[in-house]
């Protein structure tokens, strides 16, 4: 390619670039500066530059003009690369087998309370919030994920998080935790049964009944409204921890 040849095809990919960037723009409503961030062609001029530096600038444009390179806008205004989104949306399909795997122990399983099953009951009260949290009330993570940049705000924080939920050890570790967690708060609320009861159940059973019932949420409002000064004999209190009861019942039967 001789110089004639360069500017043209240079000339041909700012235009191209410069497309693209108005595109990217307008469908992410980036602001003026952040435009110029983005942009390869802003305050940059191919005149007087040697002929490796219009080569090197060549090449900028046409890695920007790729169809494999875009930029989104996350939560809090920040850049996400296309690269950054295929990472984390690998580790987010990581995630989601993993979940799907841990969830067929248990799927076939009907619920205590109600006429669902495990499947039934997982589907209604976790993906309907997918997009937007990283831990429910229990502290679990066994939901399904499909979030979109503008529901992130740091997508690195979010890759390593993705990576630690499938790293080994994950599992036993978030079930030390439930378990130290369900200890504190039943022995707050003073229902040594329900403490003897639960963590007589097999590990197994244990992380079905946390993850996968509305068991944890059930021992959290006890212990919320018994901090709040609350008596437990008022009736949503005595309700809710029978149903606790009837969830740890149920979970000792599970065979997995």
């Amino acid at each position: 390619m001789d110089d004639r040849e360069l500017n043209q095809a240079i000339s041909r990919a700012r235009n191209t670039a410069r497309r693209k960037a108005a595109r990217i723009a307008k469908r992410e409503q980036f602001s003026a500066e952040v435009i110029n961030k983005i942009d390869p062609t802003r305050n940059i001029s191919s005149q007087g530059m040697s002929r490796q530096e219009r080569e090197s600038f060549l090449t900028r444009l046409k890695n920007f003009n790729s169809r494999s390179f875009d930029v989104y806008k996350s939560a809090n205004g920040d850049l996400i690369s296309s690269e950054q989104w295929r990472r984390y949306k690998a580790t987010e399909k990581a995630v989601n087998d993993f979940v799907r795997a841990d969830l067929k122990s248990y799927q076939k399983y009907n619920m205590p309370i109600g006429d669902m099953n495990v499947l039934e009951n997982f589907l209604m009260n976790r993906v309907a919030r997918r997009g937007f949290i990283l831990d429910d009330a229990s502290g679990s993570s066994m939901f399904v994920m499909n979030r979109k940049p503008s529901q992130v705000q740091n997508v690195e924080a979010l890759i390593d998080a993705n990576n630690s939920i499938i790293s080994e050890g994950y599992k036993q570790g978030k079930l030390n935790l439930a378990k130290d967690q369900f200890r504190k708060m039943v022995n707050a609320v003073g229902d040594g049964e329900l403490i003897d009861q639960a963590l007589d159940l097999s590990d197994n059973q244990f992380w079905g009944l946390w993850n996968y019932t509305e068991f944890a949420n059930d021992v959290s409002f006890v212990y919320e409204s018994v901090k709040l000064g609350m008596s437990l004999t008022k009736p949503s209190l005595t309700d809710t921890l029978s149903k606790a009861h009837r969830y740890v019942n149920w979970a000792s039967e599970l065979k997995v």
